[in-house]
């Protein structure tokens, strides 16, 4: 049972049914992201402008996460927020919400 597992794990199984009648099951205990399975800095950049891609475009996006690495060497972290206020005019801009 999966929830036996649970804190210890945060399992998940997936079972496709084919129409030969086969089934195929994967089941995971430690999915991408759990601490005993970590993101690698790549992997939480393509995941943060592959969401924020829903909010503001790659180019807010790159420059976001520039900002972010250097969060504790900035002056003022006004430049961060006013980066995502930016994408959020963009894009409202871009679907015709705002002129």
């Amino acid at each position: 049972v999966l929830t036996a597992q649970h804190p210890k794990s945060a399992p998940s199984r997936i079972t496709l049914r084919l129409k030969n009648g086969s089934k195929l099951v994967n089941e995971v205990r430690y999915p991408k992201g759990h601490h005993l399975n970590p993101m690698n800095d790549a992997e939480v950049e393509e995941k943060f402008t592959r969401l924020f891609s829903f909010y503001g475009d790659e180019r807010h996006s790159k420059h976001l996460i520039v900002l972010v690495n250097k969060l504790e060497q900035l002056d003022d972290i006004g430049e961060l927020f006013e980066c995502f206020a930016r994408a959020r005019e963009h894009r409202e801009i871009e679907n015709g919400l705002k002129t």
